[in-house]
């Protein structure tokens, strides 16, 4: 997907304006891509999420990973089975975040280096930490391979805020994850 994304895009503006790169054309910004699909439940809280992302091979690396048989945890995805639950939604959601980000976004990360331009790389739903969690997996892992971590608050309004389950401004969490990657 991500070489797909690079021909197709990147690689038109490197042709059409590449003399500019660095100059110029200072970099990109991803804006709120989804890599995995969720649904989210209607007037009920969340998590669980009533669908998770899934690819074939994953429980294979989920497995070698944490050495543990994600197919026999599954439960713990949708309900709460005990004292086991967070360490495996934990892990799970890491796994996604962590394949998101070397499937897709560290390519496209190291293409902007080759050619002297950065990548600004914007979370989906990044308001909250539960909603971007079922987007992107983990935002930390998300974010990166960004060399510049972004995000932004343009449609939230204080009285929003106080009817969503854990917002928080999207600043907040960037600036929390700038500098844990050692980024501005």
């Amino acid at each position: 997907v991500a070489r797909a994304f690079l021909d197709i895009t990147y690689e038109t503006y490197h042709r059409e304006v590449g003399d500019y790169f660095g100059d110029v054309v200072l970099g990109f910004h991803n804006d709120e891509i989804m890599l995995t699909t969720t649904a989210f439940p209607v007037d009920t809280p969340f998590p669980p999420f009533p669908a998770i992302p899934w690819e074939p091979g994953l429980t294979e690396i989920f497995n070698k990973r944490y050495g543990y048989d994600l197919l026999s945890s599954l439960p713990a995805l949708f309900h709460d089975i005990g004292p086991s639950t967070a360490r495996i939604r934990c892990d799970f959601y890491r796994l996604i975040g962590d394949t998101c980000r070397d499937t897709f976004f560290r390519p496209i990360a190291d293409w902007c280096s080759k050619h002297g331009v950065e990548l600004r790389t914007q979370p989906l739903a990044e308001e909250s930490l539960v909603a971007q969690t079922a987007f992107n997996g983990s935002v930390f892992s998300y974010l990166e391979s960004a060399h510049v971590p972004s995000g932004d608050l343009l449609s939230f309004t204080v009285e929003m805020f106080k009817t969503r389950d854990q917002c928080l401004p999207a600043g907040k969490l960037v600036s929390s994850a700038a500098p844990i990657m050692g980024r501005a």
